[in-house]
């Protein structure tokens, strides 16, 4: 397909350029001539399977020496397609895509849309249990769902708290979308600005949250302290840096963050769903009314730790012509958290989160 350009390059996105694009069904290759002789004339390639985002460009990359040669300019626009077409055979054929890549693409695709359905009905029932509760001025309904939450006479922890339900309930809305493609694609802006509420958003959730653990501490005692304010201090630091790299346009870095962020982001929500599965198969095993039991010491850190690790197997397998054993295992990781995450939501989901939202919604 021959078409004008479009980019996201700050310098040709000044005037002064005009753009012609060949793109394949794997490939994007655009020409940026300047209406100035006196400026070089630019050009981009880009790999729509590996960078469907086109955040590298790949012209300067030694792999696409012959299919990144600038096509002469004394070539018309078919002349350079067919140039450029029969350059590129030999890159698709070579890496066309395989079993396991299918697999690997379409478990990242189920586990994204169930873990976002999922933590979306559990975010709105976060802000129609507690979130409303704060602003309406009964924070005792907090002790009957998290005991120990709510103790008067202590406004700091109960602001601190109550910040971190109501933004964490937010992050849960957010975080989902700003994974999706379709939207990042189509439209960039609100991607931008909705992508920094959900970074503000989730710093907001960490610092509360921490604040309330400095002021009053959690009921599991020492080992929840350590868990919890680990798990509160990661997530500043992710959305501090998934902020940090998108303003300076490293976005594979950005990419890596903002995954790491929402790992991080749904946390509270699987917090809930691991306490709810362990009760149904065990009665209780290993846990305390006052969370400190093995299992409830295991739960301080098992909410988020795991969710990291299929992350950074997800970074590492984003190259699929490398890692193909880490490829493998991430789709093995991520068939088996879906369905456990689709058998989880349904059960809490119709027990508990949709009549706590129903009641919520009828007032």
């Amino acid at each position: 397909m021959i078409g004008s350009g479009s980019t996201n390059n700050p310098a040709i996105n000044e005037e002064g350029y005009d753009g012609r694009t060949i793109r394949t069904a794997r490939y994007r290759y655009t020409e940026w001539t300047p209406l100035d002789p006196e400026r070089d004339t630019l050009a981009e390639l880009y790999d729509l399977e590996q960078d469907p985002m086109e955040f590298t460009n790949l012209i300067d990359n030694p792999a696409y020496t012959d299919l990144a040669e600038p096509k002469t300019d004394h070539c018309n626009q078919s002349k350079k397609k067919e140039l450029f077409m029969s350059t590129i055979s030999d890159y698709s054929l070579a890496e066309e895509s395989t079993t396991q890549d299918l697999v690997y693409d379409y478990s990242c695709r189920a586990l994204l849309g169930i873990v976002w359905i999922s933590s979306f009905i559990f975010g709105l029932y976060i802000l129609a249990n507690y979130a409303s509760a704060y602003f309406d001025n009964d924070l005792q309904r907090w002790n009957e769902v998290l005991p120990e939450i709510y103790t008067p006479g202590q406004p700091a922890a109960s602001i601190g708290i109550g910040l971190h339900f109501a933004a964490g309930g937010l992050i849960l809305l957010l975080g989902g979308l700003q994974l999706i493609q379709s939207i990042r694609v189509s439209y960039p802006v609100f991607h931008r600005w909705s992508g920094r509420f959900y970074v503000v958003v989730s710093m907001i959730a960490a610092l509360g949250g921490l604040s309330f653990i400095a002021i009053r501490g959690t009921v599991g005692g020492t080992v929840m302290d350590i868990g919890f304010s680990g798990y509160g201090i990661l997530m500043f630091i992710a959305a501090i840096q998934t902020m940090k790299h998108a303003m300076q346009r490293n976005f594979m870095i950005h990419q890596a963050w903002a995954w790491r962020l929402y790992a991080l982001a749904i946390g509270s929500w699987l917090y809930r769903m691991d306490y709810g599965l362990w009760l149904l198969l065990t009665d209780w095993v290993g846990h305390t009314e006052q969370f400190d039991g093995w299992f409830d010491n295991v739960m301080s850190f098992f909410f988020y730790i795991p969710n990291l690790i299929i992350v950074e197997l997800m970074i590492r397998a984003r190259d699929r012509s490398k890692n193909v054993r880490i490829r493998n295992a991430a789709s093995a990781s991520m068939i088996l958290a879906s369905v456990v995450l689709v058998i989880a939501t349904w059960g809490f989901a119709r027990v508990a989160w949709i009549p706590a939202i129903a009641e919520w919604a009828v007032g």
